[in-house]
């Protein structure tokens, strides 16, 4: 159990504990002040001007796993999971020294190795004179009012487009589909009549319809009840079979489809024909980004991290430009790059329907490697039967 007492007293650390600063009174406001601060709910970390932290509270234990013997001499940044310049000490310094204080959000990696989102509030302590002496850093988890937070905005992006997409389809496919039902009596009659050359025409015909038919198949995604039939399955059997389907209609294009999957049954709370969708969308996508390689690769990465199943999708491009990250999950067609468009944002809406969510992580290598988290169902009571993917 952690305890002020010792060499590491918040109160000491800070200057604060000065007999002559304002007597008996002042002295208990102090200890009363670092019983808050021992015992609030958000993590505290205090460290000097370089970064080095020297204290710790219980809720930086609680939330990292780190104990503070741990953690006291390292670094500030130690335990984020994506080191970088963006939200490091020495680049937020101005901001301090501007406004007093920095706020932002990035990702750390607990003890045992699991990444959460961390959102920071770091400010300085100065001396009398003005002069910084200490930064005292306040954090806490909002994995989950993240999640919550890209659902909604998911979920108000998708309201317009969802009318416009129920109308596009309706309007275009009720003419379509009776033009290709005439199509198909007119051939009929034509097998009557075998010396007519229209038949090459008709079958031409027909097949740009069909594919008309099915982009509005895929349209119609969008107009999909609310309500997904969520199940439990077996989430590794699933992404098994998908990637061996995928590797089967691959065969000879000179892509190299590979899967990693935990040594346990792994079970997931879904709807299996959304989850395909998904995965499908995220691999054209990625797909789409390694055309262009001497050798493309994409590979499926599934593993377990409570609550959550994650799935990586990842391939050997060369990667996302800062722009193209912007642009990456608007519901609009484009070509630049060939992979974003509309199936990323049918992948996101989809995820959020099954409390899920979709971001970019970092990339092993060089590429862009796509992050699925859906729900884990480790409370099976009956075994579930056995999915598979209806493609």
């Amino acid at each position: 159990m952690s305890s002020l007492n010792g060499n590491h007293d918040f109160r000491v650390l800070t200057g604060a504990a000065q007999p002559t600063h304002a007597g008996r009174v002042a002295g208990s406001d102090q200890t009363l002040l670092a019983a808050v601060v021992e015992s609030a709910p958000d993590a505290v970390v205090l460290s000097d001007v370089k970064g080095s932290i020297l204290y710790v509270n219980p809720a930086f234990e609680r939330l990292t796993g780190y104990l503070r013997e741990d953690a006291i001499g390292r670094d500030l940044d130690f335990f984020k999971a994506i080191p970088g310049p963006s939200a490091s000490l020495d680049a937020i310094r101005p901001v301090i020294a501007r406004q007093g204080y920095w706020r932002g959000r990035f990702t750390s990696r607990r003890k045992d190795g699991t990444r959460f989102q961390e959102e920071c509030t770091l400010s300085a302590l100065r001396s009398p004179c003005g002069e910084i002496t200490h930064y005292v850093s306040v954090r806490r988890d909002v994995t989950e009012q993240q999640r919550l937070e890209s659902i909604a905005e998911t979920s108000r992006e998708m309201d317009s487009i969802e009318a416009v997409f129920s109308g596009l389809r309706r309007e275009i496919g009720n003419p379509i589909n009776a033009v290709n039902m005439t199509l198909g009596m007119l051939w009929s009659k034509l097998e009557q009549d075998p010396r007519s050359n229209l038949r090459e025409y008709l079958e031409r015909a027909r097949g740009e319809l069909q594919k008309v038919i099915d982009l509005l198949n895929t349209i119609k995604i969008f107009g999909m009840p609310a309500r997904l039939a969520l199940r439990s399955f077996r989430v590794d059997q699933f992404l098994s079979s998908l990637v061996v389907h995928l590797q089967k209609c691959s065969s000879g294009q000179g892509i190299s489809i590979t899967q990693t999957l935990p040594a346990s049954e792994t079970f997931c709370y879904a709807d299996p024909r959304a989850l395909q969708q998904v995965l499908l969308s995220v691999f054209n996508n990625s797909l789409g980004f390694c055309q262009l390689m001497e050798s493309p690769a994409i590979s499926f990465h599934l593993d377990m991290q409570p609550p959550w199943i994650r799935i990586q999708i990842e391939d050997n491009a060369p990667g996302l430009t800062q722009a193209q990250r912007r642009e990456l999950w608007k519901p609009l067609p484009t070509a630049n790059p060939p992979g974003v468009g509309l199936g990323l944002a049918l992948a996101r809406k989809l995820l959020a329907r099954m409390n899920g969510t979709i971001d970019l992580a970092e990339a092993r290598d060089r590429g862009t490697c796509f992050e699925i988290r859906i729900p884990a169902d480790e409370r099976l009571s009956a075994r579930p039967e056995k999915v598979e993917p209806t493609i």
